[in-house]
């Protein structure tokens, strides 16, 4: 008898400690961090002419992405082109990336002119550096894309990009989201003096 009350209160403590294994586990898998989540803005595209060559096909969107409390911009790239590539077409193609709220927090630039002077098409991506906040909404990638194409003796274009949808505000947040501004009209140059 006394084995038998011994083995059923074996029995009953493995029980109660796998039923507290299971909950222990269940509270840590509930308090782990959340999944990382991205917001994009759909692809614009932009055909840029370049002089004694095929034109160009440039698509680009702006994204923000965030890992728990951290937060970063991004910019797509990608181009493509018909006929043959040949000589150089930019003398400049740097992408701008940021990550804002409000204000601007982080910006890269990526330097890809050896890129589309290279390759007839292709893809890139320019991240901004993570930022840790523990403010939630109103989150955006941004961007723009500067290029000077080769020989056409016009300097400098900015096409500026249009901002990400914001990250979703916490429960009970207001969302303060600010409209980007239009990009500049038809991309007119800016010439550099």
């Amino acid at each position: 008898m006394r084995a038998s009350l011994v083995r059923r209160s074996v029995t009953s403590m493995t029980a109660v400690l796998s039923l507290s294994g299971v909950l222990v586990g269940a509270s840590l898998a509930a308090a782990s961090p959340a999944a990382a989540t991205t917001n994009c803005s759909t692809w614009a595209k932009k055909t840029i002419a370049l002089p004694g060559k095929p034109d160009l096909l440039v698509e680009a969107r702006t994204c923000v992405l965030t890992d728990g409390n951290y937060r970063k911009g991004r910019v797509q790239v990608k181009w493509s082109q018909d006929g043959l590539t040949y000589g150089n077409r930019f003398d400049k193609f740097v992408v701008q990336a940021r990550l804002e709220r409000s204000i601007v927090h982080a910006t890269t630039n990526c330097d890809y002119r050896h890129e589309v002077n290279s390759q007839g098409g292709g893809s890139e991506t320019c991240d901004t550096p993570f930022k840790y906040s523990s403010v939630d909404g109103s989150w955006i990638g941004d961007g723009k894309i500067v290029y000077n194409v080769n020989n056409d003796g016009k300097g400098d274009y900015t096409w500026g990009l249009k901002g990400s949808p914001s990250l979703l505000s916490a429960p009970g947040e207001e969302d303060d989201t600010v409209e980007n501004p239009a990009p500049d009209p038809a991309d007119t140059p800016e010439p550099t003096t």
